[in-house]
């Protein structure tokens, strides 16, 4: 059996050091996440098979749907319960006490590893909302490890803005930042996306963006 912990304001991830990249867990496997209360995650599942009653003592589970803004970003948010995407970002409330999520990966479940494609959206209607609210989606680091949004190789962001936002729920705001020929980071935003994060990217397409273990790099 393997445990990731994590505790307030860290988490634990599983590097394999072995020459061919082949540990294999035959038990059972716990992913924890820290949660504090009285504020909003992005978080993203890092195993294949979880559900929203992972969220224990809420109700406040949601995905954000790019295609029904309209003429009001704020029509995007649809209230959840059920299966979680493994690309797919979710934003959850918790109450008056801190929670750790417990993602367990048991039988036929796993860890999620490999290449995954999230698809984006930008809406376009008549009337429409103006042009710096629409293209936003909540998308997800699907892995049990830290990403790196300057990895050299792994990603595809063809259809998206070479920038990534996190909702920082101790300051009330948006950690950003952004890549490409001069990368910076904006309200403690870093190059660095944590275990089982969901982060916010803008599109310029219609399409998807895509991400591989090439990516996966601790901090």
């Amino acid at each position: 059996d393997m445990n990731i912990k994590s505790v307030n304001g860290s988490s634990g991830y599983l590097v394999d050091n072995t020459n061919d990249g082949d540990v294999t867990i035959n038990g059972d496997i716990t992913v924890e996440r820290y949660m504090s209360a009285d504020m909003w995650h992005n978080v993203a599942s890092p195993v294949s098979n979880a559900g929203s009653s992972v969220f224990t003592g809420t109700d406040l589970v949601f995905y954000y749907d790019e295609t029904l803004i309209l003429n009001d970003w704020n029509f995007g948010w649809v209230m959840y319960s059920g299966s979680l995407d493994v690309d797919k970002g979710y934003d959850v409330y918790f109450y008056n006490t801190p929670v750790t999520v417990n993602y367990t990966a048991t039988g036929a479940e796993s860890v999620n590893t490999g290449a995954y494609t999230m698809p984006v959206a930008i809406t376009n209607s008549t009337p429409g909302e103006i042009a710096s609210h629409k293209g936003w989606n909540l998308v997800a680091n699907p892995y049990p490890s830290p990403v790196d949004w300057l990895a050299s190789s792994g990603w595809d962001k063809s259809d998206i803005n070479d920038a990534k936002y996190i909702w920082d729920g101790s300051n009330n705001i948006y950690t950003i930042y952004v890549g490409g020929g001069s990368p910076i980071g904006i309200n403690g935003g870093t190059r660095y996306i944590p275990s089982n994060q969901g982060f916010w990217v803008q599109a310029v397409n219609n399409g998807s963006i895509g991400i591989s273990n090439a990516v996966r790099l601790g901090d």
